[in-house]
């Protein structure tokens, strides 16, 4: 039997293996050729988060660094043409973490993914930022955006939550100085509306602080807007007390503003007509010169009835007027003199006035001060007399005797004097005057 010696001829052996592989290698390039394909905006999963954010720290990708723009698989094509972008993953280990907050992104595929030759991607780090998790509560504030139907403002607005809760990096909360639930579209709204509103938070100068890092607890909040009609109405005052001696209350009462603007459901409206300061508001005891208070009348707003103008804020100016009570003395001349209502069939004629006439008249100053003495008409009543004194029947009086009917002595008689005066003013003057009566001839 003859002898197989793998040894011989080694060089020539080895020569064939090699051609026989490179023609094998042609043959598969030729029927799957290497090729590669791109995949575009690949999101890195970032891992073990938790060694952060267990140290009460949080984390904020920078620069959009956590998207691949490009990520590019290579292999051969039969098992590249079978993938999608779904397939191709992205990871970032916190757990390697260097010094400058920076993490090596790394890249595969779940499918396949030891036949692919190689994938890369178009960044390989995503950079963040970490700093200290800052904790907030802030009051929740509500603000309306639009106006609701003519004839009907917004009532106390409530959420059904009045704390805001904020949790995010130091340097973001920090700016944070309010939360806002802002409700809008309500133009034409004539009743009661609830609507969920986002929380919106704000920074010191009233613009928006936005930040995908912040955590807001709760995010959304259910907002209730009573809706009221509005009404205007008198303000009115009463007064209690008695000024100081020798003055007196005019009546006179200036109230600023005199109408008001009030609120409230159609019930709670029909029958206020105005707003009353009661009288133990407004007390005038000793008072020597015009009382000039503000106050508040919220406090005397019916049950259910607020105000309903939102830059009035709710203070009146109320002016009560006090005069000064004063005597003055005017003398009357046979010119403020009239003679009236003598009898049918007589004369009378002022006898010669033997002294001044002094007449007293007494009121507020201003009214007093007024009173012009060439314009006093003091009147004898001649008929008035007769009767009183029983010189006439009663029942008789001017044109409804004749001379046959009325007998009168002829003679002087004194007949007091009439002056009329304005109803705010009086007198204590008792003016009598001579006059002569004669019969006609």
């Amino acid at each position: 039997m003859k002898k197989f010696d793998l040894t011989k001829n080694w060089g020539l052996k080895l020569a064939s293996f090699l051609i026989a592989f490179f023609i094998w290698l042609a043959v598969v390039n030729i029927n799957d050729p290497q090729t590669s394909q791109p995949f575009h905006n690949i999101q890195v999963k970032l891992q073990n988060t938790d060694i952060i954010t267990d140290q009460d720290m949080v984390y904020e990708v920078l620069d959009n660094t956590d998207v691949i723009t490009t990520v590019t698989v290579y292999g051969p094509r039969s098992v590249v043409d079978d993938l999608n972008a779904d397939n191709i993953v992205a990871t970032a280990n916190l757990e390697e973490l260097s010094s400058l907050n920076t993490v090596s992104v790394s890249f595969y595929s779940n499918k396949n993914n030891s036949e692919l030759t190689n994938i890369k991607g178009s960044s390989d780090t995503v950079k963040l930022n970490i700093e200290n998790k800052k904790t907030i509560q802030l009051v929740l504030k509500t603000q309306i955006d639009s106006n609701v139907a003519d004839g009907y403002i917004v009532g106390d607005v409530s959420t059904d939550q009045n704390l805001i809760r904020i949790s995010g990096p130091e340097s973001v909360v920090s700016r944070v100085s309010k939360a806002v639930a802002v409700v809008g579209n309500l133009e034409g709204f004539s009743s009661d509306i609830a609507t969920n509103v986002d929380v919106t938070l704000y920074d010191d100068e009233g613009n928006v602080v936005e930040d995908s890092s912040l955590t807001k607890t709760p995010s959304t909040v259910l907002v209730k807007v009573p809706i009221l009609e509005t009404k205007t109405v008198d303000v009115l005052a009463e007064v209690s007390g008695t000024p100081a001696e020798g003055y007196v209350a005019t009546g006179d009462i200036t109230i600023e503003p005199a109408t008001v603007v009030i609120a409230g459901k159609s019930s709670a409206l029909r029958n206020v007509t105005s707003i009353t300061i009661p009288e133990d508001a407004l007390n005038i005891t000793g008072q020597t010169e015009d009382m000039v208070t503000t106050l508040g009348i919220k406090s005397y707003l019916p049950e259910n009835v607020v105000l309903g103008d939102s830059s009035f804020d709710g203070k009146v100016t109320v002016t009560i007027a006090i005069g000064k009570i004063i005597t003055e003395d005017f003398t009357l001349t046979e010119d403020n003199i009239q003679i009236i209502n003598v009898p049918d069939g007589y004369t009378a004629e002022l006898a010669t006035l033997e002294e001044d006439l002094i007449y007293s008249i007494t009121g507020l100053s201003e009214l007093v001060d007024a009173v012009n003495e060439n314009s006093l008409v003091a009147e004898a009543d001649v008929t008035a007399y007769l009767k009183e004194a029983g010189y006439l029947p009663d029942g008789d009086s001017q044109g409804d005797t004749t001379e046959e009917e009325v007998d009168l002595k002829e003679g002087t008689y004194s007949i007091p004097l009439t002056v009329e005066l304005d109803d705010e003013l009086t007198s204590d003057s008792k003016l009598h005057i001579r006059i002569i009566l004669t019969k006609n001839q």
